[in-house]
């Protein structure tokens, strides 16, 4: 689950030429939450899609534009089965994420990890962040 080292400089040449405004809008929210599925990314910030489909894949090619770039990661251990597609897999922030995070706020202090959390752990991480999901919606 670790994530490869990216230089401070090659961080900053990625936050002011390669990602978008929602690009960093996903990662704040991981930043937020923890941990996020696929569906939840796309509730969050795919929501001016046509319909949940091509939100989805949206979605998709936006964690996978953002893996490449060393941001998130997706957890070895799926939810829902390995039928359940990608709209299964659990994202959460890399180290060099929360690097690119802290560029913009001197004040948040990042958390490392380089362990698979248990499974009930994670399952109750997403429940929390279901219920900030259906707050947001709300308002």
């Amino acid at each position: 689950m670790r994530g490869r080292y990216i230089a401070k400089r090659r961080l900053q040449e990625l936050d002011e030429q390669l990602l978008a405004d929602r690009d960093r809008a996903i990662l704040r929210s991981l930043q937020n939450c923890r941990y996020l599925l696929t569906s939840q990314v796309r509730r969050l910030h795919f929501t001016d899609s046509i319909n949940p489909i091509a939100g989805l894949r949206a979605t998709s090619q936006a964690m996978s534009k953002l893996q490449g770039y060393g941001m998130v990661v997706s957890l070895e251990r799926r939810i829902g089965g390995v039928r359940a597609g990608s709209n299964s897999y659990v994202w959460t922030l890399t180290e060099a994420g929360i690097n690119l995070l802290h560029i913009h706020n001197a004040d948040y202090t990042g958390r490392k990890r380089n362990y698979e959390p248990s499974l009930n752990f994670v399952k109750h991480t997403l429940e929390v962040s279901e219920t900030y999901i259906q707050l947001t919606e709300i308002c």
